[in-house]
C-alpha cells in the first residue's frame, strides 16, 4: 500500500513537471489574499498604465490605444472609474 502512495505522488509530481507547474509553492494567507483583492478592486490613478482596467477603451470589438484612448480616460475620470 505504501508503495502505491509513493508511486501516485511520483506520478502527480511528474505530471506537474510535464505541465510546467510547481507543486511545492506555499499558499498565500487569507490576509494576503484579501490585501491583493482589495488592491485590485480599488480605482487606479488616471495617469497609471492600468487606469482603464474597469472601463477598457474599445469601440465594439476593436480595442483602442494611445491617443485614441484619451476620451476614455476623461470618461473614466468623470464617472469615477479612476482617480484624477
Amino acid at each position: 500500500m505504501r508503495s502505491a502512495i509513493a508511486q501516485s505522488k511520483g506520478a502527480v509530481r511528474q505530471q506537474a513537471e510535464a505541465a510546467g507547474q510547481e507543486i511545492d509553492t506555499p499558499r498565500p494567507s487569507r490576509d494576503q489574499v484579501f490585501a491583493a483583492a482589495a488592491a485590485e478592486a480599488g480605482a487606479p490613478g488616471c495617469l497609471r498604465p492600468d487606469a482603464l482596467k474597469h472601463d477598457p477603451p474599445k469601440i465594439g470589438p476593436v480595442p483602442l490605444a494611445g491617443i485614441f484612448a484619451a476620451p476614455f480616460v476623461v470618461h473614466a475620470a468623470i464617472t469615477g472609474k479612476c482617480k484624477p
